[in-house]
């Protein structure tokens, strides 16, 4: 997980929030049910655009690219279902993966735009490791499974590539490959990258 700086609202957005709220609210207050639509205007194109943008094309929580194989959920920051009138407010949507926001739920874990996580979580190896002290990393690490086998492996992968890339660099002689390997790690390591929280801190271990 990686600090985020939430983008410009969505045209889309911004024109219709006011208006799409109300008629949930007003359904709700009468007792009956929005529709599917009605509920779901925040799937727009537009804003799901917007969130890729400034999340990498990431899963907020995971850092897993996931795009290629899936479409990716607009995740609730707040549950939509405990505070319906945060539906569509801007700084209350990201992107999540489908398993990081099936496992949240309706449960508070850290938020990547108002938290900075490094001041939460640590690495050993591939593992993530909440800080001490830390309950709201313990909880967000246990709630979304950050340590599902599956993105330990993938965790593991990266961090193998980035310790062989180190240790070329460090033997090279040539000053030319000693600079391609260099772009290649800073790469890897970027806000662009997958796991680049665990490959930035590996890094500075390395280097």
């Amino acid at each position: 997980m990686i600090e985020l700086q939430k983008g410009p609202e969505p045209e889309v957005l911004s024109k219709n929030a006011a208006t799409w709220t109300s008629v949930v609210l007003e359904k709700i207050a009468k007792g009956e049910d929005p529709t599917a639509t009605e509920k779901s205007h925040y799937r727009h194109h537009e804003i799901k655009d917007a969130l890729k943008s400034e999340t990498f094309k990431k899963c907020a929580y995971c850092e897993s690219i996931f795009l290629h194989t899936g479409f990716g959920h607009v995740e609730h920051i707040t549950p939509k279902s405990s505070k319906p009138e945060l539906s569509f407010k801007w700084e209350n949507l990201t992107l999540a993966c489908e398993v990081c926001n099936i496992n949240k739920g309706k449960k508070e874990v850290i938020d990547p735009y108002e938290t900075n996580p490094d001041d939460h979580f640590t690495f050993e190896g591939p593992v993530i490791i909440p800080k001490p002290g830390s309950d709201l990393a313990f909880m967000s690490e246990t709630t979304l499974k950050l340590n599902r086998s599956e993105l330990i492996e993938y965790r593991k992968n990266r961090k193998n590539d980035l310790y062989y890339l180190v240790e070329a660099l460090r033997k090279s002689t040539s000053e030319e490959k000693r600079e391609a390997i260099a772009k290649i790690i800073s790469e890897k390591i970027s806000k662009n990258a997958e796991y680049s929280a665990m490959m930035s801190h590996h890094a500075r271990i390395y280097i």
